[in-house]
Formats: C-alpha cells, structure tokens, sequence
C-alpha cells in the first residue's frame, strides 16, 4: 500500500476534532544567507511589453499562467481573463459574465491545459470550458464541491480546493476537506486534509494552486505546509514545511485575523512557486511581505538587497515555460520607486509603456537545471 492511502486511512480514522498533525517530508528552515541574494542568482533580466488596446483593460491581476505560446492573465474582481502570445500581442479576452448557457456568473478561479480554459463558476456549481485557441465556449459540466482554485490533471482530472472562513456557510452541504481529487468527468476520487466542523481560516488568498510541467503546488492560508502533487500521479504527495522557529505563528492563533495582521509573525502569504532549481517565497513579514529565494542544489535561502535593488526581484507572478521567472509592472510608481534604489533601467519605449500599460520582467536565472528528485537528502 502506497503512503498516500495510509495517510488516507489515518484521516478517515481520526475524530472530527482532532485532526491528525501533518508529517513533513522535508523541512526547510527560514534561515536566510546573510552573504548572499537573490542577484547572486540571476543571470539576467529582460523587459517585454503587453500591448494595451482597450479590450485587454484589467483593473487588478490576480493569476497568471503561461501555456504553449500564450500568456494568460486573470483578473477576477471583474471576471475577465486576458490572454496575450508570448511576443506581447493582445489574442483575445474570456469576458463572457452573464446568464447564457455559454457564460459564467461567478469566475472564482480558472486554469488551463493545452486546449481548454477552465472556469470554476460557483454560482451555477459547473465548470466552464473555452478554446484556448480563440476564448469559444466549449462545454460545461456540473462540479461536486463549491471551490476556490482548481488545476488540471494529466490524467484528464482535476484538483480542486476549499477552505472555510469565519462566519460562512455553504448553500449546499459538501464534506469538510481541503482538497479534492477528480476524474475526467468530475466524479470525486479522493479527498485530503479534512477540518474541522467549527473549522476555518483566518482569511483567503487569490489562488492557492501554482504549477509547472510536473507538479501542483498547494498551500492554504497561514499554512507553513506546501505539498508538490505529482500531475502524473496523484497517490505521490511530497509535503514540505517551512520552520520559522520563534516566529512562528502558534497553531491557537492562526484563526486570529488581527494577531495575524499585527504580531510580527512569519508565515506563507502566497503558494510558493516552484521554477527548476528554484522555489519563490513571498513571507509575510510584520507588516509587509517579502520575497525570499530557495536554492535547491546549495540549500540557500535569500533575500533581495538591502543596499542594491539591480536585480531586486518581487514575488514573481509566475514561471514560464524555458524557466523564467516572471513580474508584472502593474504601475509607473513601482518601477520608479526600483528603479532609484538601483534597478535596471528599460529602455525608453518600455518606460513610456508603463505609464499605462502592462510589462512583464523575465528573470532568466543561473544554474536552473532541476536537480533531482524534489530535494538534495
């Protein structure tokens, strides 16, 4: 019997109440190189801009997903996706919120694979479908569970997440479990991290799923977990866990919005993202969040520059498909505010296009040939 379904029957053996502890495979300890950064391991940066007409206008990004040679940016305060090629140039937009057979009332989330966006509308409890090719509306299926992200299996299935919040309640019933396995026709095949009844988090995130060629990564809110599930085969989970040591925030506090807001507690804001060689972290740290890069091969962990912004990297966005990390200038003031502690200057048409337009940094890093299996023993 494989580890997965051991784990399994130990969940399923355990009271409601007393949810058993999750045991990491590897842990990772929040001890940042004081003699070196992030620039030590980027080899170079390279600026592209998104072209702005009028039906690309997003007003916030909260996904990001590269597939084959398209770009694709969610925005889903307004239930729009955005899709560009990889040379800048504006394809389409799935802005398709309506009542229709072929729309959406509720974009919560999407995902894609190699011929389809998804769409995960809760209101109507069904997945939407689109040609990637062209944003036309393919099919539409009933989901089992109310979800907050999803992403597509190799196998035809999906993953979807759920996560309780204080003072929510479901229209419908659905089992008290984090995570959910599907088939291709969205039959549930296994369910993970159950909780319990008075169960919730302290709030939500934008995505809880990051994902490369391989593997989905997954971590909810206040979590010091993430788990790298296999795209190929869902009975190998690989749980990773971040020790922050004092800073850590108690497991009796993690429900406290307030106390997580203003102690000065360490803890996973973002799913981190995982790119060959390299993990990106984005740490919530006293009032603010900081990215921090995980060197795999060296075991580094590393913060940007206190002295030098050159190569400053932010929470990237996403990874791209030759390995790069991605950021997306949402705004002038950000690049200016970089740009005079030290960071490398665009050339002047990018400068003029971030005046009122998008522009991706790629950030080709050195070294990023995965190593193998998920850590160095």
């Amino acid at each position: 019997m494989n580890k997965l379904y051991i784990f399994l029957l130990l969940l399923l053996a355990a009271c409601k109440d007393e949810i058993p502890p999750i045991k990491a495979d590897q842990t990772i300890p929040f001890t940042p190189d004081a003699k070196a950064t992030i620039s030590s391991f980027i080899d170079s940066i390279q600026y592209l801009k998104l072209e702005n007409v009028e039906d690309a206008f997003v007003s916030h990004i909260n996904k990001v997903i590269f597939q084959g040679d398209k770009i694709f940016i969610g925005d889903l305060r307004i239930h729009k996706v955005v899709v560009y090629d990889t040379n800048g140039i504006f394809q389409y937009a799935l802005d398709r919120k309506g009542r229709g057979p072929e729309e959406y009332l509720d974009l919560k989330n999407f995902a894609v694979d190699s011929a389809y966006i998804y769409i995960i509308d809760n209101y109507k409890r069904t997945l939407q479908a689109y040609d990637i090719r062209n944003g036309k509306f393919a099919f539409s299926r009933k989901i089992p569970v109310v979800a907050w992200d999803l992403a597509p299996l190799k196998n035809g299935g999906f993953a979807f997440c759920f996560s309780s919040f204080i003072g929510g309640k479901l229209k419908h019933e659905q089992s008290n479990y984090r995570l959910f396995f599907t088939d291709k026709e969205l039959n549930i095949t296994h369910k993970l991290f159950p909780y319990a009844e008075d169960g919730y988090d302290a709030f939500g995130k934008d995505y809880y799923f990051t994902e490369n060629e391989d593997y989905i990564v997954y971590n909810w809110s206040v979590s010091d977990d993430f788990f790298l599930i296999d795209k190929n085969n869902i009975d190998s989970i690989h749980t990773v866990k971040i020790d922050f040591g004092k800073h850590k925030i108690p497991d009796h506090l993690k429900r406290n919005k307030e106390i997580v807001n203003n102690e000065r507690y360490n803890y996973l804001y973002s799913t981190p993202i995982l790119n060959g060689n390299y993990i990106a972290f984005d740490i919530s740290e006293e009032d603010y969040y900081t990215c921090y890069l995980y060197n795999r091969s060296t075991r580094q962990m590393v913060d940007n520059s206190m002295d030098d912004s050159f190569n400053c990297m932010l929470f990237p966005d996403a990874c791209d498909e030759k390995g790069r990390y991605v950021y997306i200038f949402r705004n002038k003031a950000t690049y200016d505010d970089l740009v005079s502690d030290g960071f490398q200057r665009a050339s002047k048409d990018v400068e003029q296009h971030i005046e009122d337009g998008l522009v991706l940094v790629y950030y080709t890093m050195k070294n990023n040939d995965a190593v193998e299996g998920y850590f160095p023993q």
